[in-house]
């Protein structure tokens, strides 16, 4: 997917079950739907719990542990970046970028908290089919709690929230709303 086009740079995985036109992507309205793994596309307003549970792959024990605490570390190395950029350390394209992104989540967040429900259909989806991913994440923020001390642990835990939000936005401002919480990107 290319989010300047707002098309797919290649045909469609699932061919013409996805409609007519190979190439576009969540019924080519990019701005309030989102089709993350070209399977169905899912109106980010409106998706009940059941749809969006519905459009995330199965996923085995060991792979929703690994996701977890991935997402984890993911989330505290674009955190970190994000921060570095935002002060221009480096350098002033990066700064730039940095802030773009920042008003994409914040207007991401602002449609969160006018949409609690969704919201929270959003999470609860996610946290029902993953799980393991979700206290694995959890699991790695006290576990450098426990091993530093909470001082350090609680923000480098908000850093994570904070870097894999900032990473949703940069790759696509339309799904976050539970990629903080479970480092996973669906519909707001």
């Amino acid at each position: 997917y290319d989010p300047e086009t707002g098309r797919y740079v290649e045909s469609d995985p699932i061919g013409l079950a996805g409609g007519l036109n190979t190439y576009v992507y969540a019924g080519g309205n990019s701005i309030s739907r989102v089709d993350l793994f070209g399977l169905k596309d899912c109106s980010c307003g409106s998706a009940s719990f059941g749809e969006i549970r519905e459009q995330l792959p199965s996923k085995g024990a060991l792979q929703q542990v690994h996701d977890g605490i991935s997402s984890y570390i993911d989330g505290v190395a674009w955190g970190g970046t994000a921060l570095a950029a935002r002060t221009g350390l480096l350098g002033d394209g990066m700064r730039q970028e940095a802030i773009d992104t920042n008003a994409q989540l914040g207007q991401a967040w602002d449609q969160m908290r006018s949409h609690p429900g969704q919201t929270t259909a959003a999470v609860a989806a996610v946290t029902s089919k993953y799980p393991l991913q979700a206290l694995s994440r959890i699991g790695s923020g006290f576990a450098v709690s426990f091993g530093f001390s909470p001082v350090v642990g609680l923000p480098v835990s908000g850093l994570s929230g904070y870097g894999s939000a900032f990473k949703a936005a940069n790759q696509h401002a339309s799904a976050i709303a539970a990629a903080a919480i479970v480092g996973e990107q669906i519909c707001p």
